[in-house]
């Protein structure tokens, strides 16, 4: 079980990119109407400072 107040992790998903998900649901995390799957390191950079703000 992640730590409280913890709700997204990353997945680095077989073809290298990685996806931010809900721990809770599995699903990808969506973020301005993007859903955070298929990224590279600079896009995983840039939805984790978004998803904490």
């Amino acid at each position: 079980m992640p730590q409280r107040g913890t709700w997204y992790d990353l997945r680095q998903e077989e073809d290298g990119t990685w996806t931010v998900f809900d721990v809770f649901t599995v699903l990808p995390v969506v973020i301005s109407s993007t859903i955070t799957n298929g990224l590279d390191v600079e896009e995983v950079a840039c939805a984790n400072a978004l998803s904490t703000s």
